[in-house]
């Protein structure tokens, strides 16, 4: 499956998945499917899990914020985004194939960046290395999560 978003001239959430022949000769065949945004411009898909669920950013209406989202399992980009841990945007990147969504989200007063990992209640802020700022990239089916962080002494 091959998604892009048709209400986007730039930039496009798609998320592909090949369907191979059984036989080496046949060339991947694809679907197209629109996952659609969060009522703005564009939306992005950064990750994909078995299932088909894609996870990524959209804009809001009249693209006022960034925020997180993630879809059904081959499904459209549904409201409401997956929140943000008190700031503006949000961001998600990586999905295992059990849902648990990772990525960063701006936190209060929009002065830092942290990584978060979804759970049953919203999202958990994973925090930071003593820095202003930490991403979680990417997630395996234990819920154990990698990135980056700033440490001490970083630009903020």
């Amino acid at each position: 499956m091959l998604v892009l978003n048709n209400k986007c001239a730039a930039r496009c959430a798609f998320a592909a998945v090949a369907a191979c022949a059984a036989a080496p000769v046949h060339a991947a065949t694809y679907a197209i499917q629109d996952l659609g945004t969060l009522g703005g411009s564009y939306s992005v898909a950064y990750g994909i899990n078995a299932s088909g669920q894609a996870v990524g950013e959209a804009y809001l209406a009249n693209d006022a914020a960034d925020r997180a989202f993630r879809t059904a399992a081959n499904g459209m980009i549904t409201p409401p985004s997956l929140g943000t841990l008190g700031g503006t945007y949000s961001f998600a990147y990586g999905i295992n194939d059990s849902g648990q969504t990772v990525g960063t989200s701006y936190t209060a007063g929009d002065l830092s960046e942290h990584a978060f990992r979804t759970t049953a209640t919203g999202l958990a802020d994973l925090g930071t290395l003593s820095g202003s700022y930490s991403y979680a990239k990417a997630i395996n089916a234990s819920g154990q999560t990698v990135g980056y962080s700033a440490t001490f002494g970083d630009f903020t």
